[in-house]
């Protein structure tokens, strides 16, 4: 496949841009690849349903899966030989390794109504890696629109065990010398999702001067960033996983064939990463007491022996193996089949082949004498605080490039919220950009340079809608900062900038990305994921679409539509947890969301979509209780040493650590079909006066209301005859002494003929530090969550 998108044939319309090629057909726009396109616009400048005027009328279906979705919808009009013949349809992949298509216009109200398939991807060798780690590239769609087929190109992977990740150090390096990782590339029949090649488990090596060569270890790694389909060939890139400098973790690409799935040669960021020693560089066994990793005025520490030596500590410091992550955005390519990525924390040297924090291009050409000479670095480009980027955990990489074809300039920008823009060749800077403001106090300017939380990060990719054949408009929300717009001249390839302290050209300054009022801003991430619409260059057309996660206890994820002429908030819609990094997809009036909400779905938007109601609410469970009790016990629980909270102790974030493994011990494809928020007591039986010699004896449910997890609110409350008592849960509690929750299997009662129901985020009403001999009662609040079969 030629770029991202075949050639149409006559009778399609084909759009020419000046920076863009959009394919049209007579059934509409295809959407292949993260961002929409291998330049990584963001931008489908052929949407002629919705406009600035019409946004508000927006109504949605939900449709559910059976997992949380860590990727972009993708969209391909006109596929043919479904099995309800030809269907537009939304491609949608989940962590439970499952892909499913859906009719894109099918409007029922059907949990999954429009299902035309789901495929779950497993080992060839089941009995040895048996877990289903999740979907987390978004995948790529090798389509023909003239014969409405194709295949969606998807990499997946598998484990021998789980966890295969660790919230604490300690953990995290014993389950290391077990572990066993598999990634996997494969097709699947876009009609059918029938699997049409693979799969081909990944691998890949590199030479390495002085030193023997350098395997692709996927134990270590993590498939962030998106798969990149570009003159012929797969490219998927790999960074640091949980705790990133406990496992020696490396970025890789690696490059294979996409007609016939061979290996085709590897691209290592740091090949020399872990041999490195001294004061500036990660050591196995570094001497320190210190307690901490960052220093909050700044700083990087190493204090690997604490964190080993004690099981609670669950922060680790700077990875050094330069991670191409780029907030989930995946590596851009030009016409030509040069391919771009932006490195992550790691050593700049290029003398030494190490690429760490900076811009990267590779030839991409076909194999003739070696696999070194078609796949290798051909130029490079480090901004002049690389040393500190690497040294503070300042990622250039956490966010992906955007090739401006025309201008022939590349446009990148990282936690320090600068946007360096280069030309194609990355030998020369053209421009440095304040990309956003620094909302975190910053007396010397100093502080995005030094700080790897309390910076104005850059995340996703920048979106770019062109105007006329001289002008475009870039758009970014980053981290603790407004939606921003800026002119960039396509005639001379930079941006049009008046005022070096405001760049910008447009600021919306009613929707906040996230605030930054205490020391560490832990819940500032991502910023805002965009996407863009509009009818060619047509002005009054456009629209930023926004996906926005909730950044404290009274705000909520959702999705924004703002004209992309004045930035003015056109509509919204309240969403629930959302993927880190995934954006929108918007095509043929239609908006596709995905979420990782407890009940895991995505949304379809449309003007003709089921209406939208209106939930009444109540306060009675409050919305945010479980966070603000949790909240308050690990603040009593932590040492007075640390200065640095265990966000890892909040529930919902070990709720999703722990899905995985809930969603892996359940047959595929069963789905949420109700949440409840209840009230209920645990009662425990105890020896002496000790949690360690206590076990659970019974759990009774008292209130129950249904809970709306796209609010976090709740509704009405939930008759039922009377409290219900259950004295088995189907799976053990992983978490010692708190149960974040209970895997329930026909529970009955309030749950009715439910097979399996899972308890999380609990928080527990009354905190005792030492029970009493014998019967122990105590009172917690809730999430229950009914699964069933679907599709």
């Amino acid at each position: 496949m030629y770029r991202f998108a075949r050639r149409i044939a006559a009778s399609a319309v084909v759009l020419a841009f000046f920076f863009n090629l959009v394919a049209v057909t007579e059934a509409g726009v295809v959407v292949p690849t993260q961002h929409n396109d291998n330049f990584r616009t963001g931008a489908n400048p052929a949407e002629t349903q919705l406009t600035p005027a019409n946004v508000g009328r927006l109504q949605r279906v939900d449709r559910y899966v059976d997992g949380p979705i860590n990727t972009q919808v993708l969209y391909a009009p006109g596929v043919q030989k479904t099995v309800r013949g030809t269907r537009n349809v939304a491609f949608v992949t989940t962590s439970s390794n499952s892909v499913y298509a859906f009719d894109a216009n099918d409007t029922s109200k059907a949990l999954q109504g429009g299902l035309l398939w789901r495929t779950t991807l497993t080992d060839p060798d089941r009995k040895a890696r048996p877990w289903r780690r999740g979907i987390n590239a978004t995948p790529v769609l090798e389509y023909d629109a003239s014969s409405g087929s194709g295949t969606i190109d998807v990499l997946f992977s598998t484990a021998n065990q789980f966890p295969w990740n660790s919230i604490f150090v300690k953990d995290e390096l014993a389950l290391q010398k077990t572990l066993d990782v598999r990634y996997y590339l494969v097709k699947l029949n876009l009609a059918t999702g029938k699997i049409v090649l693979g799969p081909v488990a990944l691998e890949g090596s590199v030479a390495r001067v002085g030193s023997a060569p350098l395997k692709f270890a996927a134990r270590d790694e993590s498939d962030t960033a998106s798969l990149l389909l570009d003159h012929g060939y797969i490219y998927a890139s790999f960074s640091a996983r949980q705790n990133e400098n406990v496992s020696q973790y490396y970025g890789w690409m690696l490059r294979y064939t996409a007609d016939g799935l061979k290996y085709a040669g590897a691209f290592n960021t740091e090949p020399h990463a872990w041999e490195w020693t001294g004061p500036g560089h990660p050591q196995r066994n570094p001497q320190s007491t210190f307690p901490i990793c960052y220093n909050p005025a700044g700083g990087r520490l190493e204090p690997w022996g604490p964190w080993v030596t004690t099981p609670g500590s669950s922060m680790a410091c700077v990875g050094e193996g330069g991670g191409i992550w780029q907030g989930g955005a995946g590596p851009a390519a030009d016409r030509d089949g040069n391919v771009y990525a932006v490195i992550g924390n790691g050593r700049f040297d290029p003398s030494n082949d190490s690429y760490g924090d900076s811009i990267v291009k590779l030839r991409s050409g076909p194999v003739v004498s070696g696999l070194a000479d078609s796949f290798a670095v051909t130029a490079w480009f480090g901004p002049p605080e690389a040393a500190d980027d690497e040294a503070y955990d300042v990622d250039l990489g956490s966010a992906g490039p955007l090739v401006v074809d025309g201008a022939k300039r590349v446009i990148a920008g990282g936690k320090t919220g600068f946007f360096y823009v280069v030309d194609d060749a990355l030998a020369m800077k053209q421009q440095v950009l304040a990309g956003i403001n620094n909302r975190a106090p910053d007396p010397d300017g100093k502080l995005r340079y030094r700080t790897w939380n309390q910076g104005p990060h850059l995340h996703g990719s920048p979106t770019i809608w062109q105007v006329s054949p001289d002008l475009a408009y870039v758009y970014e929300w980053a981290e603790k900062d407004y939606l921003k717009k800026y002119a960039f001249d396509l005639r001379n390839g930079s941006f049009v900038v008046k005022d070096p302290w405001y760049p910008w050209v447009a600021t919306e300054t009613d929707v906040l990305a996230s605030r930054c009022d205490l020391l560490l801003c832990l819940n500032a991430m991502p910023g805002g994921m965009l996407a863009i619409s509009a009818n060619g260059m047509t002005p009054g057309t456009g629209i930023v679409w926004a996906i926005l996660t909730k950044y404290d206890l009274f705000s909520h994820a959702a999705i924004y539509a703002f004209d992309a002429d004045t930035l003015k908030l056109l509509w919204d819609d309240p969403i629930g947890a959302v993927p880190h990094f995934a954006g929108p997809t918007v095509a043929d009036g239609h908006v596709f969301v995905p979420t990782n909400a407890l009940r895991s779905r995505f949304s379809i938007y449309s003007l003709s979509a089921a209406q939208v109601r209106s939930q009444r609410r109540t306060l009675a469970p409050h919305p945010w209780r479980w966070e603000a009790e949790m909240m308050t016990t690990t603040m009593k629980k932590a040492p007075m040493n640390d200065a640095v909270p265990d966000y890892a102790q909040h529930p919902a974030y070990r709720t999703r650590m722990t899905l995985p493994g809930i969603v892996n011990q359940l047959p595929a494809g069963l789905i949420a079909t109700a949440a409840y928020a209840v009230r209920g007591r645990e009662t425990f039986k105890c020896v002496k006066g000790d949690w360690a010699a206590c076990h659970r004896v019974s759990t009774k449910l008292d209130l129950a209301y249904d809970y709306d997890d796209r609010t976090e609110s709740v509704g009405g409350p939930v008759r039922f005859a009377a409290p219900q008592t259950y004295t088995t849960p189907a799976a053990a509690v992983p978490w010692p002494l708190a149960p974040d929750w209970q895997l329930l299997a026909h529970p009955g009662g309030l749950f009715r003929s439910a097979p399996y129901v899972l308890r999380v985020q609990t928080s527990f009403r009354k905190l005792i530090l030492k029970p009493s001999s014998g019967r122990n009662d105590v009172p917690f609040d809730a999430i229950y969550v009914t699964l069933a079969p679907g599709g």
